[in-house]
């Protein structure tokens, strides 16, 4: 059953976790575990919060490495974990650890990924790193956003109410903004291992207004983001496929 503080009822979205799982050519079974101990498998993790400590940052890892372990769940846990956007989705319990996903605090994980690179390979130079935007953010201004008509209401009958609310959004959207980790790693490219290999794709115009239940706009994010390819993001895309095609010759600074 749907709780009366989500959106969306989370036990269907673990019934299509586990039937795109057990339909995957790895022959796996909804209970298979996280962990992949092949030695030629690609490391990969996500990132989860853990509310109870604050919101602090978890890494779900498929891998052992000598300083960290494999994350003791399932893939599906680990997939419902990650997809547990607050207000859309109930977090989940796992081992009695309580886990949502890393929206607030850790939307944009560049630096939790160049952080688990150095862990495992320590000094080794860092080839390629892609970051993948959801859409260009506005500018996080107080109180700037678009009041519907009950909000103007109560902006003249209950003024300070109305203003704890602004700030109350201006707070939540710092917090899940992307963009100042991406501002942070251009800046500062040398001093996390990146300078000339770092590169965001993030379509400038239309995507930031789809919210993340409107998955009836498919057709308009494919669209939006085809045309963004094809234009300003080609030549990063062109960067990225020489660096990987070619990775001994001289990174270009875009």
């Amino acid at each position: 059953m749907q709780s009366d503080t989500a959106k969306f009822d989370h036990n269907i979205l673990e019934q299509q976790i586990k039937a795109i799982i057990e339909s995957s050519r790895l022959n796996l079974d909804s209970d298979s575990p996280l962990e992949d101990p092949s030695d030629d498998a690609c490391k990969t993790f996500v990132v989860a919060a853990t509310p109870r400590d604050g919101g602090s940052a978890t890494r779900m890892r498929t891998y052992t490495s000598d300083i960290s372990y494999a994350f003791p769940g399932l893939i599906w846990e680990a997939a419902r974990a990650t997809s547990a956007a607050l207000t859309f989705f109930e977090p989940i319990s796992i081992d009695g650890e309580i886990y949502a996903d890393g929206g607030i605090g850790w939307n944009n994980p560049s630096e939790e990924a160049i952080a688990e690179a150095c862990q495992i390979w320590g000094k080794r130079k860092i080839g390629c790193l892609v970051s993948l935007g959801t859409g260009l953010e506005s500018a996080l201004q107080l109180g700037d956003d678009e009041k519907t008509l009950k909000r103007q209401l109560l902006d003249k009958v209950l003024p300070k109410q109305s203003r704890l609310i602004d700030v109350a959004k201006h707070c939540v959207n710092c917090l899940t903004s992307s963009d100042k980790v991406h501002r942070r790693l251009c800046e500062d490219g040398r001093t996390y291992g990146v300078e000339g290999v770092y590169f965001r794709f993030n379509v400038p115009q239309g995507m930031s207004n789809i919210g993340l239940e409107e998955w009836e706009k498919i057709g308009d994010m494919t669209t939006l983001t085809k045309s963004y390819m094809r234009a300003d993001g080609r030549a990063s895309r062109d960067a990225v496929a020489r660096i990987l095609l070619e990775p001994w010759l001289p990174s270009l600074s875009l």
